[in-house]
């Protein structure tokens, strides 16, 4: 004979709640666990982002600086010299990096130079090939942080590939495609606005 009695109606309620209570506490603690779990972690990855954007300046500038130390050998060394000190009446030195903005330089390098120009009080009359057909942005970019931080006084910037590219859009304005002349450099005038490293 079966001896158990049945469960008083109230007791099952009283154990039913317990239970629901107990687990809706246990899955509350779970998720405040996974919660501050994801929070650690999104806290960490913004703290590593923000370490990555604090060097990534510094890395662009010595990527840049590097390639563009290997473009200036291959390309202008030839005639600037390998220490920028240029080549007596013909060529510029080209430690007068206040004379060479961004502006400047970009066009000099696109378009090429000739004519007569003053740098550092003495005068200049070679004529400088355009060196960028078939360059990339980066390899422009690369060539112009190496310039304007290897010879006399440094910028201590790096020169991006978006900055780059928004030079270049002064180049479009230009409607002749012959070399530049000491007058149409004098006439850009912009400051730089390479991004310090």
């Amino acid at each position: 004979m079966d001896q158990s009695q049945p469960i008083p109606i109230r007791s099952l309620l009283i154990t039913v709640v317990l239970a629901v209570g107990i687990g809706l506490g246990l899955l509350k603690l779970a998720g405040n666990s996974r919660d501050s779990y994801h929070q650690r972690t999104l806290e960490a990855a913004a703290n590593q982002d923000q370490e990555n954007e604090a060097k990534a300046p510094l890395l662009h500038y010595q990527d840049f600086f590097t390639k563009g130390q290997a473009l200036y050998r291959s390309s202008c060394a030839s005639c600037h010299g390998a220490t920028g000190e240029g080549s007596s009446n013909i060529i510029p030195p080209l430690g007068a990096t206040s004379y060479l903005s961004d502006e400047k330089l970009i066009h000099i390098i696109h378009f090429g130079l000739q004519g007569e120009i003053q740098v550092n009080a003495k005068s200049y009359n070679g004529v400088m090939p355009a060196i960028t057909a078939e360059w990339e942005e980066d390899d422009i970019a690369s060539l112009m942080t190496y310039v304007q931080n290897s010879f006399g006084e440094k910028a201590e910037t790096y020169v991006s590939m978006e900055r780059v590219a928004e030079l270049k859009k002064l180049l479009r304005a230009r409607t002749s495609s012959r070399a530049m002349t000491s007058k149409e450099l004098d006439s850009l005038s912009q400051p730089n606005r390479s991004t310090s490293h």
